[in-house]
């Protein structure tokens, strides 16, 4: 999974550029976890993919994030006050959104990686930890410092919605 999920990283970047200098984005304010932050969204009328970059109020990116409905693969980059990554989290998702498997890679300081994988289609041991030395490679078992195997709980998948069929009203299916 995470060599899977770090061979996609280069084309989403590209992606990521391209929709930034070719589409007119919608600008924002949003409001998260009770702070406000400045939020530019590309739309890609043709795809249909969307890029929100999310800034503090003075500017600062905080956050990307690039989905395509059609793949169901998002990628979440956070970013640290310099501007540089320092965690990317490449999500597959159902249609219906719940997510299937998650790769997140965590920029070190002291240039290790930790590389964090949970399959959510396994009900038991489906998250895997691995802590990588600096400019070492996840593919290379001798490039590999730790490793950790657990269970990691299934994600709740949200409520289905339908309409009664005899009032015709909305109703959420549990």
């Amino acid at each position: 999974m995470a060599v899977e999920a770090e061979g996609l990283l280069p084309d989403l970047q590209i992606e990521m550029e391209t929709m930034m200098g070719t589409i007119e984005p919608a600008e924002g304010v949003q409001t998260i976890d009770g702070i406000e932050y400045n939020v530019v969204e590309y739309q890609d009328p043709v795809t249909g993919k969307i890029l929100k970059m999310i800034y503090t109020t003075d500017g600062q990116l905080v956050k990307s994030e690039l989905s395509d409905q059609n793949t169901g693969i998002t990628l979440t980059t956070e970013y640290d006050e310099n501007g540089n990554a320092v965690a990317q989290t490449i999500m597959t998702t159902t249609e219906d959104g719940s997510v299937w498997r998650s790769t997140t890679i965590q920029y070190n300081t002291d240039g290790t990686k930790t590389y964090t994988m949970i399959d959510y289609t396994e009900s038991s041991d489906n998250k895997i930890t691995a802590l990588v030395r600096a400019g070492g490679d996840i593919a290379n078992r001798d490039d590999i410092i730790s490793m950790t195997v657990a269970t990691q709980p299934g994600m709740p998948r949200p409520p289905s919605e339908s309409t009664c069929p005899n009032t015709g009203q909305s109703e959420i299916v549990v």
